[in-house]
């Protein structure tokens, strides 16, 4: 019996060594993102007519990631650009966020295949919103501050040096007192574009 466990330590120390040779330990890989926001669109308009729909957020962005060895533990940093542009019947709508955000994640899985959750917080936050209402009115609305954060779940896998995978999640992004730097309106609306996400994203593992 003494044997047995004897060989048992060395073996599972094998093991796991084996295994955590699947994970990576730095990833750079470049992102595409999905955003379905439902701002009150109406607050930035003072006419009467109909302003367009909201229309899903969109943009390409890229992480840098580091995962401390047998944790599963990673950091990094997110740089991503979302917007949109909605159109009715000559009005339209034209949306901008760039953010650089910190990121946090925990593998539960961190071998050939990874799942885990992970969360952001923005540390620069850039956003505006042109509105044209087709009668020669042009706003230009800009947040006296930012806030973002997300959190959400992602589940990927490795194949060779490539990473490729899915994140989904929920992204807060609050916009504070928005001024028009036209001064075609003298309101200041706050803004809330959050909503849920989805993110794919291919890259490098190392």
């Amino acid at each position: 019996m003494k044997k047995v466990l004897s060989l048992c330590g060395p073996l599972a120390i094998t093991l796991g060594f084996a295994v955590s040779a699947h994970a990576t330990t730095l990833e750079i890989r470049g992102t595409y993102t999905a955003l379905a926001s439902s701002p009150n669109l109406k607050s930035l308009y003072t006419g009467t007519s109909t302003v367009p729909s909201t229309v899903p957020n969109t943009g390409i962005g890229g992480d840098v990631l580091i995962f401390i060895p047998m944790t599963g533990l990673g950091i990094g940093a997110r740089s991503e650009s979302l917007g949109f542009t909605s159109t009715l019947n000559g009005f339209q709508y034209k949306s901008s966020l760039r953010r650089t955000a910190v990121i946090v994640e925990y593998r539960l899985i961190n071998t050939l295949l990874h799942i885990g959750p992970i969360a952001t917080y923005g540390i620069t936050n850039n956003a505006s919103m042109d509105v044209d209402d087709g009668v020669g009115n042009k706003y230009k609305w800009e947040p006296d501050s930012v806030t973002t954060y997300s959190v959400g779940l992602e589940a990927g896998v490795g194949l060779g040096p490539f990473v490729l995978g899915l994140e989904a999640g929920f992204l807060s992004a609050k916009y504070k007192k928005m001024t028009d730097r036209n001064a075609v309106s003298k309101e200041t609306p706050d803004l809330d574009m959050s909503g849920g996400y989805s993110k794919a994203y291919l890259g490098f593992g190392f």
